[in-house]
Order: structure tokens, then C-alpha cells, then sequence
């Protein structure tokens, strides 16, 4: 398990990386299917954000919903690889001497550069949505 309290070293940093990686990759592949998350590699880091913060917040979203809500129903909240993940998610600091867990300040505030990002991925779907359009209409 990763602990950001004690530093890994740039090799042992990457291989845990790379491990997680391709576990929250799998568990995406289980949610969304592996075909569709192979045609639109754009949304990736996207839907990697939103399961981070499903799984930061969720001891919080259990709290705050019926017990009856059809959610707690989805995958997001059965499936136990979904729930394994949470190993990994931690809040850091980069002023704890993380540094190799943040890039480099840019001087643009986070929010700033996570909407120009949302941005850019919304303008990638929108290029995809009559395809995706097509797609659904001949499933049905």
C-alpha cells in the first residue's frame, strides 16, 4: 500500500504508479466496458478524477442518501474492486514534501487549468456525439 507519509524512490514512485494505474484502468473497463474506454481515450483522465472524488467523498455520499436510493444499487457503490480502490485515495499537500505527487506550479490557480481541461474534453465529445448518436440508434 502507498503511504505519502514516507517517500518512495523515483523507481519504487513508478512502479506503484503504474500498479494502480492499471487497477483503476481495469476497474474503468468494468463500469464503462473496455471497448467504448478504447475508442475515447480523451475521457480517461476525466472519468479517473470523477472515481477519485466518488471515493474521496463517499463516506459522505452513503451518509447523505436514502437507504432506498437506487445508486447505492450501481456499481459504484456494489462492485468490491470500485470499494478497493480507496487504499489509494489520499489527500496531500505539496508543502509535505510530496513533490513528485504534483507538477510544477504553473502560477494559473488548479481550478483554472482543470476547467480549460474540462474544456478541451468537451470539445472532443462534442466532436464524437453524432458518432456516438449513430451508435445508439442503430443498438436500439
Amino acid at each position: 500500500e502507498t503511504c505519502l507519509t514516507q517517500p518512495l524512490s523515483d523507481r519504487a514512485y513508478q512502479a506503484k504508479k503504474n500498479q494502480v494505474d492499471k487497477e483503476v484502468m481495469e476497474v474503468l473497463n468494468e463500469l464503462f466496458g473496455r471497448e467504448y474506454l478504447r475508442r475515447f481515450p480523451a475521457i480517461h483522465r476525466f472519468l479517473r478524477i470523477g472515481l477519485a472524488s466518488h471515493l474521496i467523498h463517499l463516506d459522505t455520499i452513503e451518509e447523505l442518501l436514502p437507504e432506498r436510493c437506487a445508486l447505492r444499487n450501481t456499481a459504484l457503490f456494489t462492485n468490491p474492486a470500485v470499494q478497493e480502490l480507496r487504499k489509494y485515495v489520499k489527500i496531500a499537500f505539496p508543502w509535505d514534501n510530496h513533490y513528485k505527487y504534483y507538477a510544477d506550479a504553473s502560477g494559473l490557480p488548479p481550478h483554472v487549468l482543470i476547467m480549460a481541461e474540462f474544456k478541451k474534453q468537451g470539445k472532443k465529445l462534442m466532436h464524437w456525439f453524432p458518432k456516438l448518436k449513430r451508435c445508439w440508434k442503430a443498438i436500439k
